[in-house]
């Protein structure tokens, strides 16, 4: 078994490990992908020991905290990783929402729910509003001051299936 965790999973695992707080999720999680294991955990707060995971992703999980928390989350995801090991995040590009924003102005409709759902979140239960935004040139600084050496820009496609094409999409290699 691959010693790889999805911090915020949801109810769409992408690695072996979940980790989620929302506690309605673990049921889901072991009916749908009986013997994977899910971890009601806060994710600013891993519950692993200092560099015992091969890879982290991060899927829309991001942008539901603080700026001023952001730092400090990263620090920690690079704390359980192994020296080498691959953080991928991905979260709203917030130049592309704003682009999206002149694109359509202000009497869009439909585009500026959209425009809307994808600054604020969804806000359909307490974890699901959006707090931070990222474009590629923030994000990137924020990782390699949480100890990330090599930082890149990936496109959706080079990712897989389940992104938004509009999402920023970052892969961080810790040192």
């Amino acid at each position: 078994m691959s010693n790889t965790a999805d911090l915020g999973c949801g109810a769409l695992p992408r690695l072996e490990i979940g980790v989620d707080i929302d506690k309605d999720l673990r049921k889901l999680w072991l009916e749908r992908f009986p013997g994977r294991p899910f971890i009601f955990a806060d994710i600013r707060f891993l519950p692993f020991k200092d560099e015992s995971l091969d890879e982290l992703i991060s899927v829309h999980s991001i942008e539901h905290f603080s700026h001023r928390e952001v730092p400090s989350i990263l620090k920690e995801w690079c704390r359980v990783l192994k020296r080498g090991a691959k953080l991928t995040i991905s979260c709203p590009n917030i130049v592309q929402i704003c682009k999206n924003m002149v694109f359509h102005g202000d009497d869009n409709g439909k585009e500026g729910y959209e425009v809307c759902f994808r600054l604020y979140g969804g806000q359909d239960s307490p974890y699901n509003f959006h707090k931070s935004g990222f474009n590629f040139g923030y994000l990137a600084t924020l990782l390699r001051e949480a100890g990330f050496l090599h930082v890149e820009r990936k496109t959706v496609k080079e990712i897989g299936p389940f992104y938004d094409p509009d999402n920023l999409v970052a892969e961080a290699w810790k040192g």
